[in-house]
């Protein structure tokens, strides 16, 4: 009988353990990306993460209040049966690729929120609306502002709805607005609460709201810098893009602290405002020279 060789022990293997922190993931740097003052010369692709992190945050929001058994008087024409598959990012680049829609198209969608809400109490942007809305949104946006449009066909292909459905979309759109889908002061609908004290409307604060197609910019710019300033941090939910980045307002021109509060102050004058504040901001030389005799 063989004796077989002696074989030594190997020690035992021993797995150190993991570092701590090791199954939480690394967070990736921040990339700073600085946007212009005016929403025109924003770039299309940011300005769509931004509206989609504004929605996204409104929808969080208002979809905690839908209830698991929606009553039909909270139903809108802009309910669905469920959420769609497609995201809200994917769904606004869709719209804003193929319709070719502007800037201002696409700010104008945030503002028909508050108009609607104002005018359509029951209507909230949640999971279930916001895919509907932003269809009937840039297609009523696009016939506001711009020259040229393509047709209903078009925007319902484009947005995954027959043209019927649309069109009923719209019209009850615009039925609940009363047709008022140019952007303009929110105080201007209030005008007929003002009322002077021989009981007449106040001339004076009708002068001091601006209308028109020529002062939508303002509100535009208005609403493009408060959704850069709440939801520019990357820690504003995700959207499926840039959401490493985080967002910020170039300076304002003039350089100097004092030179901007000017320009704040002035912002709501009319030319003609800023000449009449231009002659009393001159020193009166006559008086100085009667003074000085």
């Amino acid at each position: 009988m063989t004796s077989q060789p002696h074989r030594s022990k190997r020690p035992p293997i021993v797995i150190p353990p993991p570092p701590v922190g090791a199954d939480e993931p690394t967070p990736t740097p921040a990339t700073y990306r600085t946007l212009p003052q005016k929403f025109i010369h924003c770039p299309k692709d940011d300005l769509i993460v931004i509206i989609s992190r504004m929605l996204s945050s409104l929808i969080s929001i208002n979809d905690q209040q839908i209830s698991s058994d929606i009553n039909q008087q909270s139903l809108t024409r802009f309910h669905s049966r469920s959420p769609p598959q497609i995201s809200l990012y994917s769904y606004l680049s869709r719209l804003s690729h193929y319709s070719s829609l502007e800037n201002s198209v696409l700010i104008t969608s945030i503002y028909y929120i508050d108009l609607l809400s104002m005018c359509y109490p029951i209507f909230a942007v949640n999971s279930l609306t916001v895919h509907r809305f932003l269809l009937t949104a840039t297609t009523v946006a696009s016939k506001a502002l711009c020259d040229s449009f393509c047709s209903n066909s078009h925007y319902a292909k484009v947005g995954g709805v027959n043209l019927m459905e649309l069109n009923v979309l719209e019209t009850e759109f615009l039925n609940k607005v009363g047709y008022r889908v140019v952007p303009r002061d929110f105080n201007y609908d209030r005008l007929q609460e003002r009322k002077s004290s021989t009981g007449t409307l106040d001339t004076d604060y009708l002068k001091k709201v601006k209308l028109g197609i020529e002062n939508a910019s303002e509100v535009l710019d208005l609403y493009y810098k408060r959704m850069v300033m709440l939801v520019g941090a990357r820690d504003n939910g995700t959207v499926g893009c840039h959401d490493d980045v985080e967002y910020e307002l170039a300076p304002e021109a003039g350089g100097s602290e004092e030179c901007k509060a000017g320009d704040k102050t002035q912002t709501g004058l009319t030319d003609a405002g800023r000449r009449k504040l231009r002659k009393l901001e001159k020193p009166d030389t006559n008086g100085d020279q009667d003074s000085a005799k």
